[in-house]
């Protein structure tokens, strides 16, 4: 199963999709930086959500933003038996502007 996360780190905005559908259970973290996120509700939310021991995430965002989400996901991810992939895909870079 695939979790993609698309970060807009201008807009302050992210959704989330599992295998490209739109979903609303991680709400509570779409409009908040991603530096500030609860890391460990985040966790729970997958388990609640996903009672897998595998899990592929693809995070679509600035690559500054998928090494913040990285280390902490990694921090909280250390406490579960889950086997987290992380996939990147780039679609903004820092000369990007906001309309």
């Amino acid at each position: 199963m695939t979790l993609k996360i698309i970060y807009n780190p201008f807009r302050i905005h992210s959704d989330f999709f599992i295998d490209e559908l739109r979903i609303d259970n991680f709400e509570s973290f779409s409009k908040k930086r991603i530096q500030d996120w609860d890391y460990l509700s985040f966790s729970e939310t997958l388990n609640d959500r996903f009672n897998l021991k595998e899990l592929e995430i693809v995070f679509v965002g600035r690559k500054i933003d998928v090494e913040d989400f990285k280390y902490h996901l990694i921090q909280v991810g250390q406490k579960n038996k889950r086997d987290v992939t992380i996939r990147h895909k780039e679609n903004f870079d820092n000369k990007t502007v906001v309309k």
